[in-house]
């Protein structure tokens, strides 16, 4: 073959992969933007329900409403890794669709809540059944995609924009050759990261091992705290924030929405940025600093401006929600081995939403409408998970010089390994 031949096959080959990306994109990215988009409004409607009469209906006390919320991520927190487990053992397909199944029908019985007893057994059970959402859709686009277009699919279903897109069985409309090309690429991206001996096995505990034992994988931890902690707290409490600033309840709960249209477009193009550099370190510490500075501007100006109120929490809001995609995708496309990396994913996840918790915490009712010293205290997690993001990245640095500098036979001995996870 001469090589005009080969730059034309080659030229075919580039041209039938960008057209298989469409065609995953197209039957993918819709739903799951559908599925974040609900999941993630049935976990922040609690912060709206505090300007409803939700607390005289059920006559909550503010020890009450504490506890169903801690119910609701402290359920999310100690389910997410047995929910991957679980997807390992039921499989994707069924695994998400019980899921969905379950969720839908413990929405609809929220409606049929009489007392705090019920209102307790269904924020569980919620946070039960959404602590399998996330994670498990992640995992599922880390499969689908190579590492490289990771971060924008991420990040788009990340942002759930865009409702009412229907959803087909992704592989039942590939043919026979796309979907070897399809296996193909992701066997080549993957290469020797994934080298697992059979990869159709339930579950590789040596791989767990690693995950357990990767100083990085809890460095990602603290960044995730760092990030989800104030993300959670400062979106359930915004609400009374801005009912704060002498707004009526029909009036904030619009002022809120413009703030997530703001920060949407601001997580599809931090993403865009990060995904066409193919950097992640800086694009996360950018981000942390973003939300960082609306912290800062939000300690200091108390109850001053109601407009310095409004801006600088749409500054935290961008660079919080700018934040998590690109952090993740760093996490997926670093951590190699089907097993270890559901594991990190998990387990990241897991530890992110234990700041749910916090929420009566760090915005506690007595500090309204000013909340000081909730502000204080997410400046401070962001500053944390600022300094986890330049210690991560100069770790990883070094560990590409020395493998950049390995000889020939140290290259095929650490090669050699069994089940290799690292890229």
């Amino acid at each position: 073959m001469t090589t005009v031949e080969k730059n034309i096959e080659e030229l075919r080959l580039q041209k039938a992969i960008r057209r298989l990306i469409k065609k995953l994109d197209k039957r993918l990215i819709p739903f799951l933007m559908l599925l974040e988009f609900s999941a993630f409004g049935s976990e922040m409607i609690t912060g709206h329900t505090e300007l409803t009469t939700l607390k005289a209906d059920l006559k909550l006390s503010p020890e009450e409403e504490s506890l169903g919320v801690t119910l609701l991520y402290a359920a999310y927190a100690l389910f997410g890794i047995p929910s991957y487990i679980l997807l390992r053992f039921l499989g994707t397909k069924i695994y998400l669709s019980l899921c969905m199944i379950l969720w839908g029908a413990i929405m609809i019985g929220t409606a049929f809540v009489r007392n705090v007893k019920q209102l307790f057994v269904v924020r569980f059970l919620l946070g039960m059944v959404i602590s399998a959402h996330f994670s498990g859709l992640t995992i599922y686009l880390s499969l689908w995609y190579r590492k490289a277009e990771q971060t924008m699919r991420i990040s788009f279903f990340h942002a759930g924009a865009i409702l009412g897109c229907s959803f087909g069985a992704t592989m039942a409309r590939l043919n026979n050759c796309e979907k070897e090309l399809l296996t193909n690429i992701l066997r080549e991206d993957a290469g020797k990261a994934n080298g697992e001996p059979n990869s159709d096995s339930w579950i590789s505990w040596r791989q767990v091992k690693y995950a357990l034992t990767d100083r990085r994988i809890y460095l990602h931890m603290l960044i995730g705290i760092g990030n989800v902690t104030p993300t959670l707290c400062f979106t359930l409490a915004l609400p009374s924030l801005l009912h704060g600033i002498n707004a009526s309840a029909p009036l904030t709960h619009l002022m809120v929405a413009p703030m997530y249209v703001i920060a949407c477009v601001s997580c599809l193009v931090g993403s865009y940025s990060s995904s066409l550099h193919n950097e992640h370190g800086l694009h996360t510490a950018t981000c942390l600093f973003i939300s960082l500075i609306g912290f800062i501007i939000l300690i200091f100006v108390g109850d001053q401006s109601k407009t310095a109120i409004y801006i600088s929490s749409c500054i935290a809001c961008c660079g919080m929600y700018t934040t998590f995609p690109i952090a993740l995708s760093w996490l997926t496309k670093n951590v190699g081995g089907h097993t270890k990396r559901a594991m990190a994913i998990c387990c990241v996840h897991a530890v992110d939403h234990l700041g749910g918790v916090l929420k009566f915490v760090v915005y506690p009712e007595v500090d309204k409408p000013i909340y000081r010293k909730g502000h204080s205290i997410c400046a401070g997690v962001t500053a944390v998970a600022l300094l986890s993001t330049f210690i991560l990245r100069r770790s990883m640095m070094k560990e590409n010089q020395r493998r950049q500098f390995l000889s020939v036979d140290e290259y095929r001995r650490e090669v050699a390994v069994e089940e290799p996870c690292d890229k």
